[in-house]
């Protein structure tokens, strides 16, 4: 067993490696957002800004896949400082651009190695970290993901009016290289072998496919950023038909085979990320557009429901055990669902902000459940020579899910723009509370069903 070849000290210090990657993933893409009226300012810009965010999610979506192969025909150690020296180097070439061409080409390599944790960071888990140990790998991570959400908008926003935008982006790179020095020194080597002929072949198709599924999603996005219309819907049909594909071609089918449960788990990731970051994402803009709230109160409801996702993270670790897992699923979806329930009734009736705050702080407690529940359980079922293609799989869910969900509701709100209601981006965000009725009640309807723990693993 690979997670016999490392010492505690040595865990330590790779799980401390991780959460430093995943932290800086984390605040680059915090305070990237807060940056851009800065970069608009600097390169006299503002309708080529999205791409800043839509690209590195293609460029993510590429870097897991790629990666992931990496990994698998180089080893774990030469996929993961690449994906983490890549990332760096975007960094450096971000703070360095000469125009915005150059910016928006920088942020994709960054965003290639941004990849790192979704392709080699469960690899690593997996391989590293016994059963015991990955409920506490992955609340450390959720608490990685909510610490810059504390402060990274305003340090963000202070850095960029008073060193130049380039500052925010420059700020993490210390601290990134520090992961790549643990990694360095903590993660074990694996023999070199040149992959075959058919092993290329087989990579060359995943590639392919991710670069159909990153396209054609990234594009998408760009094009229903601006609102709904006749021509955004015509052109963003095909380009969604292409994405379909190239998703569809890096399923894992043969894992599937192997263990028919990693299908419904995946499914699940994808659908709970879709029902909560599509209303997440748009929270802030209703307090601020629709309530009047200033963009410091506004950002409130995200900082509570990131703590709550953590804290049910950390519940989950404390006490999870294998043969619960579908009990605590069953648990954190319908948290989860009274918390949506709850958001929804607030909005309709107009009850007060904070009522509304409380009600999505609920349901991130309740995700933080779920999301543990289901990483730790798709590491037990994966198989052995699957890894690579199933941690892809679940990573790409994450993404995938969450930028659809952002889309959605996003539609929703030019709907009800469109209709010239009086607060669009309350009926806008209504409609995404009533998706994530739906989604949580079949969770809770189809989670007791599906088997959450591989006996043939020892526990």
């Amino acid at each position: 067993m690979s997670s016999q070849l490392y010492s505690k000290r040595d865990k330590k210090l790779l799980a401390t490696s991780l959460l430093v990657v995943v932290s800086t993933i984390a605040f680059e893409n915090l305070a990237t957002t807060s940056d851009l009226a800065a970069i608009g300012r600097h390169f006299h810009t503002t309708t080529l800004l999205p791409l800043i965010l839509s690209l590195y999610l293609g460029g993510e979506l590429f870097g897991v896949v790629v990666l992931g192969e990496v990994s698998k025909r180089f080893g774990k150690k030469r996929a993961a400082l690449g994906g983490i020296l890549l990332f760096q180097l975007g960094i450096v070439l971000v703070a360095i651009s000469p125009s915005i061409t150059a910016l928006l080409l920088a942020r994709i390599v960054q965003a290639i190695g941004g990849g790192t944790f979704g392709s080699i960071g469960y690899v690593i888990i997996k391989d590293v970290f016994d059963e015991k140990e990955r409920p506490r790998i992955f609340f450390g991570f959720s608490l990685a993901w909510v610490l810059p959400s504390l402060f990274a908008p305003a340090l963000s926003g202070i850095l960029a009016q008073s060193l130049g935008w380039q500052a925010p982006f420059l700020v993490v790179l210390p601290i990134s290289i520090t992961s790549t020095i643990l990694t360095s020194f903590t993660l074990k080597s694996e023999p070199l072998s040149l992959p075959t002929k058919d092993e290329v072949r087989s990579s060359l198709r995943r590639i392919f496919a991710v670069v159909l599924l990153s396209v054609g999603l990234s594009m998408v996005l760009r094009l229903t950023n601006g609102g709904v219309s006749a021509i955004s819907y015509l052109l963003a049909a095909p380009l969604l038909i292409v994405a379909g594909v190239g998703g569809y071609r890096l399923t894992p089918f043969n894992a599937f085979k192997v263990a028919n449960q990693l299908k419904w788990l995946i499914i699940f990731r994808f659908i709970t990320d879709v029902a909560f970051f599509g209303v997440d994402g748009l929270l802030p803009l209703l307090f601020f557009q629709d309530r009047h709230l200033s963009l410091a109160t506004s950002g409130a409801t995200l900082t509570s429901a990131a703590i709550s996702w953590s804290l049910g993270s950390w519940l989950n670790s404390k006490f999870t055990r294998k043969a619960r897992r579908s009990l605590i699923l069953l648990i954190g979806s319908s948290i989860a669902l009274i918390g949506v329930v709850f958001t929804s009734v607030s909005i309709f009736f107009g009850l007060p902000t904070l009522l509304i705050i409380i009600a999505w702080t609920i349901t991130g407690l309740g995700m933080g459940g779920i999301y543990v529940t289901i990483s730790v359980a798709v590491l037990d079922f994966a198989p052995d020579e699957e890894t690579e293609e199933v941690t892809s799989a679940i990573a790409l869910a994450d993404l995938t899910g969450i930028a659809i969900g952002t889309g959605v509701v996003g539609t929703f709100v030019s709907i009800a723009s469109s209709t010239h209601a009086s607060h669009v981006v309350s009926d806008g965000v209504l409609g995404g509370t009533y998706l994530g009725v739906a989604i949580f009640i079949f969770t809770i309807a189809t989670s007791r069903k599906i088997k959450m723990h591989n006996q043939s693993v020892a526990a």
